[in-house]
């Protein structure tokens, strides 16, 4: 009797963004697209804003109970994290800019810790390797095309918005999520919400 072939799915964990800061974000997002010609550029779409704090890559979806369960594990001794969104800035640099992105930062330094105790509970599961330094950012954009030229547009473009604020807020739970790849780009579905619930 034959087996059932094993079912893979493309996960990634992340800190959910609200409504208001995803709204001022997307407004940027619509000035910087307004200032750039052609279309070298993959822009997010605002539902898919989120802050990751592990992506794993292709990993059995029958393990997708044990992933939940030490990330709940993780995130029950963490106290609920106050971030804020503020200023924009590029992967790997701004002369050769590949990812566009919003910074997050948080006062308490709660959130590296909560990424690094992610980071290690994840590790039996994930196909991709440790991050060499986390850099807490909302993606807006990749350049999908590198051309002469595309480089100093974008850094014009982004320009008078380097400093923009997007707002705060405070994490309450992480989420593990399923990122399906479709022809019209990305589709996310949230599998589990992981309460942070220290006291």
């Amino acid at each position: 009797m034959a087996t059932a072939e094993r079912e893979y799915w493309r996960l990634f964990v992340a800190i959910p963004v609200p409504a208001e800061v995803k709204t001022k974000i997307q407004r940027t997002q619509s000035l910087i697209r307004q200032r750039l010609p052609g279309d070298a550029i993959n822009w997010t779409r605002p539902e898919q804003f989120h802050l990751t704090l592990k992506f794993l890559g292709d990993v059995p979806s029958d393990s997708v109970p044990a992933i939940s369960d030490a990330l709940r594990t993780v995130a029950v001794e963490f106290r609920p994290v106050a971030l804020q969104s503020r200023g924009l800035g590029f992967f790997p640099n701004a002369r050769v800019p590949r990812v566009l992105w919003a910074g997050v930062t948080d006062g308490s330094g709660q959130l590296n810790a909560l990424q690094l105790k992610i980071e290690a509970a994840c590790t039996d599961f994930g196909t991709e390797p440790t991050e060499d330094r986390f850099h807490a950012h909302v993606t807006l954009a990749r350049v999908k095309r590198f051309r002469g030229g595309i480089g100093d547009d974008l850094g014009k473009a982004v320009l008078p918005d380097l400093e923009n604020d997007f707002g705060k807020w405070t994490a309450k739970h992480v989420e593990l999520i399923r990122s399906q790849l479709f022809s019209s780009g990305p589709a996310y579905t949230t599998l589990a919400e992981l309460p942070m619930a220290k006291a």
